[in-house]
């Protein structure tokens, strides 16, 4: 990762905080989140056999699934801007290490009066999750408990405020087990669970004074006033945010490559909207869900020669093999007004990021921009694709 310079942005209540360790810190209001520089791993591509003039749709990948929108000022130079995102601990991971044949794969065409591209990321449900299950234990018997937790992945549980299980670590069906002496009555239970990824599954087990080794039955437990557990399930390995609130009897699940019902609604869908203005010129939006983050990458090759600067609250690309970085080849200017910038090293593509909660709109092209506010911006593109349908 080269050097990171994030350019200090404060503007309503989201404010870019800072950079360390490759990563971008912003802040809204008291919500804060770390994301990657170079988010999703977008693929730089190679295509010296190819050549475009002025603005171009990169056609979709075989295997792939890799689309944006592509600048060629010149022979033997040309950026890429696709859009990206994340969510809850989920991040879109397009494909780094492309094919050897590139150039025969892609489908360039020109572009038309409008696009509308729309790619959900992949889904969070089935890896990458969290739970935590919590009830009052009603012992009718003091003696000596046994609890075997099972699960894959990571496990913890408290009773009582004591953590009797920490095997908070990724595994395969292992079970941990646990004793302790509970006095009759009530008795404050946790269970928490992580998901990394493959088959998931956890059981919760006893055995106790005239109890035979069962899984800990609805009789025994309750929650909110009803039999069972109460249960949060989150969308991120680590319990972070607001969780899905639900209930369950047991704790007997084997989700075997999926997760809980509460997460079947599905990934979110982003769409990536852009309609020609010139041939060298794009106006372009990103539509992410309000549960998801959406931002904007660009990359350029040859990568080592290429170098990015903000000037004048626009992202703009030099390459130093040709002129020795002195003419701009490239420029990105992002118009929604709550955008936070973060640029990598001559190396890394820069990108760009904006909450999801409302579209990422955006200018790009190899020549000058022109001063389009949101608004007017906004009218053009939306009129310009309801003539494309």
């Amino acid at each position: 990762m080269g050097r990171v310079e994030v350019a200090p942005h404060s503007r309503g209540n989201l404010q870019v905080t800072g950079s360390q360790r490759g990563r971008v810190h912003i802040a809204m209001g008291a919500r804060r989140v770390s994301l990657p520089i170079a988010f999703a791993g977008v693929a730089l591509l190679s295509v010296g056999a190819c050549r475009f003039a002025g603005a171009v749709e990169i056609g979709t990948l075989e295997k792939g699934g890799l689309h944006g929108i592509g600048f060629s000022p010149k022979p033997g130079t040309m950026f890429i801007v696709q859009a990206t995102g994340m969510w809850g601990g989920y991040q879109d991971y397009r494909p780094r290490f492309l094919p050897t044949n590139l150039p025969t794969l892609m489908q360039p065409a020109t572009v038309g009066k409008a696009v509308r591209e729309t790619w959900s990321l992949a889904s969070p449900y089935g890896d990458h999750w969290s739970a935590r299950w919590t009830a009052r234990l009603k012992i009718a018997t003091e003696g000596d408990y046994a609890f075997y937790y099972s699960s894959d992945d990571g496990a913890r549980m408290w009773v009582d405020d004591k953590r009797i299980v920490n095997d908070w670590i990724p595994r395969s069906g292992l079970t941990s087990e646990a004793k302790i002496h509970l006095a009759a009555g009530d008795h404050a239970v946790r269970c928490e669970f992580f998901e990394e990824g493959g088959q998931a599954q956890a059981h919760l087990e006893w055995a106790g004074p005239d109890v035979s080794r069962q899984v800990v039955p609805v009789s025994v437990v309750s929650a909110d006033g009803k039999p069972g557990w109460k249960s949060e399930y989150f969308l991120n390995q680590e319990l972070r945010g607001d969780p899905t609130v639900s209930h369950d009897e047991k704790i007997d699940f084997n989700w075997g490559d999926g997760g809980p019902d509460v997460f079947q609604a599905g990934p979110p869908t982003i769409a990536l909207e852009w309609a020609r203005v010139t041939d060298d010129l794009v106006l372009g939006r990103v539509r992410p869900p309000s549960a998801a983050f959406a931002g904007l990458i660009i990359h350029a090759w040859p990568t080592p020669s290429m170098g990015f600067v903000m000037v004048g609250g626009q992202a703009v690309a030099f390459d130093r093999s040709i002129d020795g970085g002195t003419v701009p080849r490239f420029r990105l200017r992002v118009l929604s007004p709550e955008a936070a910038w973060a640029m990598g090293g001559p190396s890394d593509p820069p990108s760009v990021w904006l909450p999801g909660t409302q579209p990422l709109l955006f200018l790009a092209g190899s020549g000058r921009l022109p001063d389009l506010d949101a608004t007017t911006a906004t009218a053009r593109l939306e009129r310009a694709l309801r003539m494309a349908q």
